[in-house]
């Protein structure tokens, strides 16, 4: 975070909840915008409206998320599949991989 976004942050803290700022941030990255503009903008709109804690935020966003649905009932507003979904962890045995390393060297000093 950029020294002004936290000089911000810190300044709209004073005004709204921490965790409000939390979950604007939190709603920026669910919107697939990882910017401090997006959040700066939720949490300006948050203002405007009144909505100063979480649960206010919570019972905005359950309304907008209704509106929408409302207006547009075709449309889908579920969250964005992640990127990171085929993501396969490894399970690398790295006693394997040291074991044949030295057998690799004692070869080549070997030779």
């Amino acid at each position: 975070m950029s020294r002004t976004a936290l000089t911000e942050a810190t300044d709209f803290a004073s005004i709204v909840e921490l965790a409000l700022i939390c979950k604007a941030m939190d709603a920026a990255v669910d919107n697939g915008v990882k910017t401090w503009a997006y959040a700066r903008s939720i949490i300006k709109r948050c203002i405007a409206n009144g909505v100063l804690t979480v649960d206010a935020f919570a019972l905005q966003e359950t309304n907008r998320v209704a509106q929408k649905q409302r207006t547009n009932p075709g449309r889908s507003t579920a969250a964005k599949q992640n990127r990171f979904v085929n993501f396969e962890q490894r399970n690398t045995n790295y006693a394997e991989f040291e074991k044949l390393e030295r057998l690799h060297l004692e070869q080549k000093l070997r030779t």
